[in-house]
């Protein structure tokens, strides 16, 4: 690859289906994501269209770790036994923005008085709620 902040990833399909996308699991959520197409015989951006999911993970000693799984979707299907070849790219290296840390779980469970949700009884609606 060209530097460090670069990784290819060789993603194969071992089984009897067709694949539409891949899941891969990152320590961060700051990467650009690119495709090979073997027409043009080049790397296409595709980060647009990769969704991203951050996990917390909490171990019994009550230490937290976080990771991301990145869901990236193919433009043609991976038949079996074929290989797709996708490239992370970091995007901001060891700037402030990838050092971005999740607020404390006693910041997020602080009850807030500007909103309100209530159960409205209605024979019409099974449910209804006024927020």
């Amino acid at each position: 690859m060209k530097d460090d902040n670069e990784v290819l990833v060789v993603v194969h399909n071992p089984s009897g289906k067709s694949r539409h996308w891949a899941e891969i699991q990152t320590a961060y959520s700051s990467y650009a994501v690119q495709i090979w197409c073997p027409h043009s015989q080049k790397f296409y951006d595709i980060s647009k269209n990769v969704t991203y999911l951050r996990k917390i993970h909490r171990a019994n000693d009550g230490t937290q770790s976080t990771d991301y799984k990145l869901g990236i979707p193919f433009a043609y299907p991976l038949e079996p036994n074929q290989v797709y070849y996708i490239k992370l790219v970091q995007m901001c290296g060891s700037s402030s923005v990838c050092d971005w840390k999740p607020t404390t779980d006693e910041e997020d469970t602080k009850p807030s008085r500007a909103a309100t949700l209530e159960f409205i009884k209605s024979e019409k609606a099974p449910l209804k709620f006024k927020f």
